[in-house]
């Protein structure tokens, strides 16, 4: 039932934004009275930290730096992409409730913030030894580890987010977007090796 409460208020946190939505309807669309979200929960703001807890986690392991590379920096990069793609197409809505969250009340998440602030230490520290393999090799530009993972991360989420605009101007269905999105991450992968190899 816990999981049914967190699915309820994730789909109502994604149509209608954490303000609109109230316990009552979050505990009919999960089938359930009110009082178990409480006991579960006790607030709807317990609630909506819990489920950004569990995206968050996903999140990371998403751009997560793997084990060693056979070739190097581009398969951590071509990896970082198309992982994080992975989760953001699991979790379609979920850029523009960050985006609208953070406009309405950045406190809401500024947990979030602090976790990402954590993790971002070690997976741009890890980048950062592939980094400087390949410059010292002459493979590549000097470039800044958190530059390079900020430009993945602000290419894969756009996506997402420009989705209805592009749907409209495109005349697209949800098919055609869907290949869309699989043209795009071959189109990504290009675009950040291309930006930094020599």
């Amino acid at each position: 039932m816990e999981k049914q409460i967190i699915l309820a208020a994730e789909e109502l946190f994604l149509e209608k934004g954490f303000t609109r939505t109230s316990t009552t309807e979050i505990a009919k669309r999960a089938g359930c009275n009110q009082a178990l979200v409480h006991y579960y929960f006790r607030t709807k703001e317990n609630l909506f930290r819990k489920l950004f807890e569990d995206k968050f986690s996903m999140f990371i392991e998403s751009i997560t730096i793997d084990s060693v590379c056979k070739r190097g920096l581009c398969e951590r990069i071509e990896n970082i992409v198309n992982r994080h793609i992975d989760f953001l197409c699991n979790n379609p809505g979920l850029p523009l409730l960050m985006l609208s969250e953070i406009s309405r009340n950045r406190e809401k998440i500024d947990f979030v913030f602090g976790k990402m602030k954590v993790h971002s230490v070690h997976i741009v520290g890890q980048l950062e030894l592939d980094i400087k393999k390949e410059y010292e090799e002459g493979k590549i530009r000097q470039v800044n580890a958190f530059d390079l993972l900020f430009s993945i991360l602000s290419l894969n989420i756009f996506m997402f987010i420009a989705q209805p605009m592009v749907m409209s101007v495109r005349e697209m269905t949800e098919e055609d977007y869907s290949a869309f999105i699989t043209s795009r991450r071959e189109e990504i992968v290009k675009t950040v090796i291309g930006g930094i190899y020599l």
